[in-house]
């Protein structure tokens, strides 16, 4: 858990630091994709707390959402409809969902030692 938090920390400091700019194209992909990861971060978390976390199937799992997502978004901006929502639906969704559970089993496990 620590050695996560300093990844976060340091990848935090790089990406102050080094300005990276981007065309405003790739704005959707860009948001879908932090959306996507954000999901997997905290899915690994929930599944840490379990002791149920396996690192190579998290990561195929984030590169096959990752792929999905910018497939998803790439058909719907060639047929001009808005098909990213569907993958901010999904990933929010599941994000909250893991959020609650975290919290749960938290509360659970506090609830127990007292």
């Amino acid at each position: 858990m620590v050695i996560a938090l300093v990844g976060i920390v340091i990848g935090i400091a790089i990406g102050l630091y080094i300005p990276l700019v981007f065309s405003g194209a790739f704005g959707t992909y860009i948001s879908v994709v932090i959306l996507a990861t954000l999901d997997t971060i905290f899915r690994a978390f929930e599944k840490d707390l379990k002791q149920d976390l396996n690192l190579l199937v998290m990561l195929s799992e984030y590169l096959f959402d990752i792929s999905l997502v910018i497939l998803l978004v790439f058909m719907g901006n060639r047929l001009g409809l808005p098909l990213y929502y569907a993958a901010i639906f999904v990933f929010g969704v599941r994000l909250f969902n893991s959020v609650k559970v975290m919290r749960l089993y938290i509360f659970d496990k506090n609830k127990q030692k007292s």
